[in-house]
């Protein structure tokens, strides 16, 4: 059984690595159904790997994404276990928000083309 608690995630492209915080992966379908005269059926379609992650901005500037289209979002989980999304696009830049400490975050929304785990999953769009 796979653990559901990560341990560190970031966003990798071309050697730069970019630290990440609160990823959420979207439900992914695999299977619609398909109604027939006097029957249902099921029928295997794409999968869209996709969700969310907050992106904290260090003091020291923040990131432009767009030099990161084409990465790899990784996750560790404790016990070891490890989920990697290739070909990650940011879809959408959330607003920067700060907060009374002054730390800006921006929550991101992003799509990957592939999706790999040693937690015994590994997918690949059709």
């Amino acid at each position: 059984m796979p653990s559901q608690f990560i341990t560190r995630a970031s966003i990798e492209c071309n050697g730069q690595i970019i630290p990440i915080s609160k990823v959420k992966e979207d439900n992914r379908k695999e299977f619609v159904q398909v109604k027939q005269m006097f029957s249902t059926t099921f029928a295997q379609i794409t999968v869209r790997f996709s969700g969310e992650f907050v992106y904290e901005v260090p003091k020291t500037g923040a990131v432009v994404f767009e030099n990161f289209n084409g990465g790899t979002l990784t996750m560790d989980l404790d016990g070891g276990d490890r989920i990697e999304y290739g070909g990650v696009y940011f879809m959408e830049l959330g607003d920067l928000e700060f907060d009374m400490e002054m730390v800006g975050k921006r929550i991101i929304k992003w799509g990957a083309q592939t999706r790999n785990g040693n937690d015994g999953s590994t997918l690949l769009p059709a």
